[in-house]
């Protein structure tokens, strides 16, 4: 006599959607990590170097006036490029009363070389006199960074749909392994 095994309905399905599910996971997981450092490095780098819109607006409607060079100090906590860097503050009268700025230069860039109460050119904003810049430097040394961020978070988005899909095609196996079980 041959017995017959009883066939069970649905295994494969369910085994299918169990391994899409546990792969999109992965992937999701990844992508959301990257959404993450994204985010950080979107938020924090113009926040603590300011955005490198400021330079933007500075090339095209900088207005000038003199200033005065008030401090020339060695930053060690911040290197561009593997070059300590020198923090320029100054200050200048751009018609509203005086004001005060600072930058960072490398240090090989003859910027860092000026002396205390040097005076020097200051390129502002007219609208808003706070913007500003000792002309020939960047207001914001390392606001660029910001957009590495935004290029982590696209990424991260990129990272998240394929697995999101894996998901939804694991759940829906799920479904078809149940609906075959039943019957």
């Amino acid at each position: 006599m041959n017995a017959q095994v009883p066939k069970k309905k649905g295994v494969v399905p369910m085994v299918g959607g169990i391994i899409l599910i546990t792969v999109g996971a992965t992937g999701l997981f990844t992508g959301l990590v990257f959404l993450l450092v994204g985010g950080v490095f979107s938020a924090v780098f113009p926040a603590v170097f300011g955005t490198p819109l400021d330079d933007l607006r500075l090339n095209s409607d900088a207005a000038v006036c003199d200033g005065v060079l008030d401090e020339v100090l060695p930053d060690q906590s911040l290197q561009v490029n593997g070059q300590p860097t020198v923090r320029l503050r100054y200050s200048y009268d751009a018609g509203r009363g005086v004001e005060h700025g600072e930058i960072h230069v490398t240090a090989s860039n003859p910027m860092a070389d000026w002396t205390v109460g040097s005076s020097v050119a200051v390129e502002y904003l007219p609208e808003d006199p706070s913007v500003s810049r000792l002309q020939g430097g960047k207001a914001n040394l390392a606001g660029w960074a910001g957009a590495i961020g935004i290029g982590f978070g696209v990424l991260g988005l990129l990272l998240t749909i394929p697995p999101l899909v894996l998901i939804l095609a694991g759940v829906f196996l799920l479904i078809v392994a149940r609906r075959r079980a039943r019957s």
